[in-house]
């Protein structure tokens, strides 16, 4: 299973295009000589905007400016500043830091890689529901990266993701229950589950669920269309 990198590339789009109305309007500068000093113009703003409330320690500003810190005004990333923004924000609860935080750690970016400190900072986002960390932290518990591997919960954070929609948590389900080696064999489950992954856009598991589909017995696919049922019951 790979880990999830950032599935939400809204927080930072969201950052400037906010500053941008605010101080651009909804004009691009006049004359504002390349597409590159229009982006440097809207990032320094952004820093001005954002800087003021992380120093009185909002923490929704100080992930933002963790973000700017990661991307860079002219695409040079700082991702030690980043990371020390980040946790300002990670400290004071604040979801979305800690998971980008822990993606830190994991990658050895900005900080030192610790894949204990990763699964600290995803648990504490998952728990918060936090669907992306939900998912990181279950590939954790299924690789025993960080964390004694335990298979039973690597399921039930998969299962949590996967309730928030999560594409590759439903995958990863499937694929356990299909192969049957580290939790028992169950064809209808994996099938429930690859099925939900291909109902989401996930080509892959469309992929996997139709060669499962053409082995499945009578008793299996029943077994399946009733989970599909109850899923549907449950989010209704």
């Amino acid at each position: 299973m790979r880990i999830f990198a950032w599935g939400r590339t809204g927080p930072l789009l969201a950052a400037l295009l906010l500053v941008g109305a605010l101080f651009l309007g909804n004009e691009a500068p006049a004359q504002s000589g390349s597409a590159q000093s229009e982006r440097e113009l809207i990032f320094k703003e952004a820093f001005r905007f954002y800087q003021a409330k992380a120093k009185k320690g909002d923490p929704k500003a100080q992930f933002y400016m963790g973000l700017l810190y990661e991307q860079g005004p002219s695409g040079a990333p700082d991702f030690e500043t980043a990371a020390r923004w980040y946790r300002l924000a990670a400290d004071q609860g604040y979801r979305e830091a800690q998971y980008k935080l822990a993606l830190a750690y994991a990658d050895g970016r900005g900080v030192p890689q610790d894949w204990s400190e990763a699964a600290r900072l995803y648990h504490a986002a998952a728990e918060q529901e936090l669907g992306e960390a939900q998912y990181n932290l279950a590939v954790l518990y299924d690789q025993g990266l960080g964390v004694k591997q335990d298979v039973k919960l690597a399921i039930e954070w998969y299962r949590r993701a996967a309730v928030r929609g999560i594409l590759p948590a439903f995958r990863a389900l499937g694929s356990l229950y299909a192969k049957g080696e580290t939790v028992p064999l169950d064809r209808g489950e994996a099938f429930f589950w690859l099925t939900l992954g291909a109902a989401s856009g996930d080509t892959g598991a469309a992929e996997l669920r139709d060669l499962l589909g053409e082995t499945l017995t009578r008793e299996e696919r029943a077994s399946a269309l009733k989970l599909l049922e109850e899923w549907g019951q449950g989010s209704n």
